[in-house]
């Protein structure tokens, strides 16, 4: 309650320092992103799991580097508002991007992309009459501006299409990143086409704006239609585009599972672990999850013992969180060759002898290997540290 006080007072305050022209210069602005800054959006634009935290660290450095940037000020206070949304981050972390936009105003007051997001962020905590007043101020003087174009576009997604794709197409000759008014295109694709439609609207956008995001959109359409061929030719211009991360992932999915195309993907995995041991700020948990496909298509590919260590590599990488090793072993479970993970799960062990589950598992490894001593041991391990599963005591009979 006594945030919202404060930004309606806030909000008043800023809509009579506007009327009254106080001062019509920005704050410190550099001509360019620093490289710092381009690192953080490459790294939300191909956001893996656990990527957050490094994240959100670049830009808050970029912020130390230089406060008076205002792209790092309203990137943060963006990222830490879509995770709000998404209910990555607690609702009260909202509070930290009302302040990051406020230092932003205070920086520069007469910046539409500034008061933008400020007025977005009003509507957020709930003062829609301010949040309105503050876009129609700002529309009313700068019309022709790429950010009110982008704002005027949002306006017009669910009334008019065909318009609001006119309008982005405008903003980004004036400047703005076809990447980050993609999510407003993709919204315009969804609402003007039913599910049959769907896919070939997508492909004709992302042809027309040349977007990575709209092509990654497509290879999943593909994927979930099981266009298998089409999908693998999208997420491949999407690499072509940039995005050498989610996409190039996706292919090499697309090629050992449905395509068998072994070959090729055993290339693009090659080439993304490659990438991502050459980057500081690709997490654990990241790596994780292309050991676990790499693996399983070596699997596929009978390199049992390549598939090993891959695995191995799993359990390396996810030893603060077993999610993706967990996956792993449900994976490898169904297809009846967990041996394959008995190296994988030791070392899991061995990080965490707490994990109940890697010890269940590897005492089933033992029983099909007939070493009947370690497999009794390892099982009642795995009762010993979560009584309350009663499939333990199961296989234990």
């Amino acid at each position: 309650m006594l945030v919202q006080v404060f930004f309606r007072n806030f909000i008043l305050f800023i809509i009579l320092f506007l009327s009254q022209n106080a001062y019509s210069t920005e704050g410190s602005q550099e001509p360019s992103l620093n490289c710092h800054l381009i690192e953080a959006q490459k790294i939300i634009s191909n956001l893996l799991p656990g990527e957050e935290d490094r994240a959100e660290k670049i830009l808050i450095n970029c912020i130390r580097i230089n406060p008076n940037n205002l792209d790092s000020i309203l990137e943060l206070a963006g990222f830490i508002e879509r995770q709000v949304s998404t209910g990555d981050k607690n609702i009260h972390e909202i509070h930290k991007s009302l302040a990051l936009v406020s230092q932003a105003y205070t920086l520069a007051p007469r910046n539409p992309k500034v008061r933008y997001a400020m007025a977005h962020l009003l509507a957020t905590v709930g003062q829609y009459e301010e949040s309105q007043m503050l876009y129609e101020k700002t529309m009313e003087e700068f019309p022709l501006n790429k950010e009110t174009l982008v704002e005027k576009a949002k306006f017009l997604t669910e009334k008019n299409s065909d318009e609001a794709v006119k309008t982005i197409a405008e903003a980004i000759r004036l400047g703005t990143s076809v990447d980050s008014v993609a999510d407003i295109l993709l919204s315009c694709i969804r609402l003007k086409n039913d599910e049959a439609s769907y896919s070939a609207s997508l492909e004709a956008t992302a042809e027309q704006f040349h977007s990575k995001l709209l092509y990654h959109k497509l290879g999943l359409a593909y994927l979930d239609e099981k266009k298998y061929l089409q999908s693998a030719a999208a997420f491949k211009r999407s690499i072509e585009l940039g995005d050498s991360i989610n996409s190039k992932l996706q292919l090499a999915i697309i090629q050992y599972e449905y395509l068998k195309d072994f070959k090729n993907s055993f290339l693009n995995f090659e080439s993304l672990l490659a990438e991502i041991k050459q980057k500081e700020t690709i997490s654990n948990a990241a790596q994780s999850l292309v050991y676990s496909h790499y693996s399983l298509a070596l699997y596929l590919n009978n390199r049992i013992n390549e598939a090993s260590r891959a695995a191995v590599q799993v359990a390396l990488n996810s030893y603060e969180k077993n999610d993706y090793l967990k996956s792993l072993m449900y994976e490898y479970k169904s297809r009846g060759a967990i041996t394959v993970l008995q190296p994988a799960l030791e070392l899991a062990i061995s990080n965490d002898p707490t994990f109940d589950l890697a010890h269940a598992y590897l005492a089933e490894i033992y029983k099909q290997t007939k070493d009947y001593t370690k497999a009794l041991y390892e099982m009642d391990a795995a009762i010993a540290l979560n009584p309350d599963t009663p499939i333990y005591f199961y296989n234990k009979a």
